[in-house]
């Protein structure tokens, strides 16, 4: 395991089920026993698809032993897998995407969240239905997984009666097993209700975990509704990285909750700093943390002088003037443009903002063959709301932008980050006279390359004011017309 793990890319073999399915749960089990260490005890625990394995053995339901046994077992059964399945993401509720499954060739996989969900089945009739959402809905995601199996689907069944048997044989679970961490609870993802403190998780309900649709946005808010409306929850997902982020956030926004999410891990980056940074999320909760534990010959320093602390001031702390402009800003984070960096003057104001696909997925459906390229009129939004902000404007007030120039194609990573940086300066008429006119300018940093994307000029307009150019009043007639989807099929 350690050398699948540490492979490059080229040659690692870990996207295989056999190996993915026991290496996940492996890494679930020990930073589940690494935080535990810390005094990081759940009180509830709720599992996504194969998470669950690790999630019953943080609650205490099964042993790590029967853990690693279970999700050997899940991986092995997928070598006899003959049938050419496939999954794709949805961004539409389980309700709203029943309406373009067919039973018994494509399913519904995965619930996981009121906005989206994963689809499962015939490969063949998979990309047809994705091709038909895409067509009836063309704003919303509806991509294939890398993924050659079509779990949680019919073609699950004989391999999950194999599955059963395997673990039959095993002896899973070991009987009259003593609880670990009985206070935690544990909700299943298969019937979305809280697991009894007495329940035994055999075989069968295993063959239900890898059968069944994995119904995780209702799992999350059976928990949610069980705990005590005085506090504020946080979640920590563990795992290999932040695949829930999305979903999760999707949840609480449906269900009006705030609640913090910290991920102990992130694809990309170093596997010792996440999981630290993870702790020093939890110190800033305010969460009881054991320490001694990470520190284990270290001592504490007695004898320092006290801190003196003058209460008789109003004033608690003192706060510099870019604290207080961010505190108080008066526009909420855009999608597009981000905030206003207040480090910048209100002559040359600049915005700032980390792009993420799996922020706005939407963008995804922007492609020129594999490259997510970001749009032109997402440059034009851009510089429209930055107009509202400096003029104070309300939502939907006119803009007029001139002499608007791309330079560069801006490609948005698909799993990493892309930071944008626009900024305004007011159009000089003279040295010392300024136009009602800003210009602009939009780039992105990729590396340590900065490239400039696009800039113009851009003004807010009145109501009653019009286009003069006539060529926007009434377009030439062509001789020839010629399709869009054909067009946009040729370029994706």
């Amino acid at each position: 395991m350690p050398d699948q793990l540490l492979a490059p890319a080229s040659t690692s073999e870990i996207h295989k089920a056999s190996l993915a399915q026991p290496l996940c749960t492996a890494l679930q089990i020990a930073l589940y026993n690494a935080y535990s260490a810390l005094g990081v005890m759940p009180s509830s625990v709720v599992g996504h698809s194969s998470g669950e394995i690790a999630a019953a053995y943080a609650a205490g339901y099964l042993t790590m032993a029967d853990a690693i046994t279970i999700a050997y077992y899940r991986g092995f059964v997928m070598k006899n897998n003959k049938r050419d399945g496939g999954m794709a993401a949805v961004g539409l509720g389980a309700h709203d995407v029943s309406k373009f499954l067919r039973k018994g060739e494509v399913v519904l996989a995965c619930e996981n969240s009121p906005s989206s969900s994963t689809i499962s089945g015939d490969r063949e009739t998979l990309i047809e239905m994705l091709a038909k959402i895409q067509k009836d809905q063309p704003d919303v995601l509806a991509r294939p997984l890398k993924v050659d199996m079509a779990y949680h689907s019919h073609h699950m069944t004989s391999l999950g009666k194999e599955y059963i048997q395997l673990l039959e044989e095993a002896g899973i679970p070991k009987p009259h097993l003593q609880r670990r961490g009985a206070a935690t609870k544990l909700f299943s993802s298969v019937t979305a209700e809280l697991v009894a403190e007495d329940a035994t998780l055999g075989a069968k309900y295993w063959g239900q975990n890898l059968t069944s649709p994995v119904r995780f946005s209702s799992a999350v808010t059976c928990l949610l509704s069980d705990l005590s409306s005085t506090t504020t929850p946080s979640l920590l997902e563990i795992g290999p990285h932040s695949t829930l982020a999305g979903p999760l956030r999707q949840i609480l926004s449906s269900l009006a909750v705030a609640c913090e999410y910290v991920p102990s891990l992130t694809r990309g980056n170093d596997g010792q700093e996440s999981f630290l940074s993870s702790i020093g999320h939890l110190f800033k909760l305010s969460y009881p943390l054991q320490l001694n534990a990470m520190f284990p010959n270290g001592r504490s320093v007695a004898g320092l002088p006290p801190y003196p602390w003058d209460h008789s001031s109003t004033a608690l702390w003192s706060e510099s003037r870019i604290s207080r402009a961010w505190r108080h800003r008066s526009y909420a984070t855009h999608c597009l443009l981000g905030n206003r960096i207040p480090e910048s003057s209100s002559t040359e104001p600049v915005w700032r903002h980390i792009l993420r696909l799996e922020d706005e997925p939407w963008l995804a459906d922007h492609k020129i063959q594999s490259d997510v390229v970001f749009p032109f009129a997402a440059y034009a939004s851009m510089v429209g709301e930055a107009v509202r902000q400096l003029t104070g404007g309300a939502q939907g007030m006119g803009y007029q932008i001139r002499r608007p120039t791309v330079y560069a194609a801006m490609l948005v990573p698909i799993e990493a980050e892309l930071e944008v940086v626009t900024t305004f300066k007011r159009h000089m008429l003279t040295d010392e006279v300024e136009s009602e006119w800003w210009e602009y300018s939009i780039a992105s940093l990729s590396g340590n390359v900065w490239t400039r994307h696009c800039d113009g000029q851009v003004k807010p307009t009145k109501n009653d004011e019009r286009p003069r150019n006539p060529a926007w009043q009434a377009m030439e007639q062509l001789p020839r017309s010629f399709p869009k989807l054909r067009r946009y099929n040729a370029m994706a």
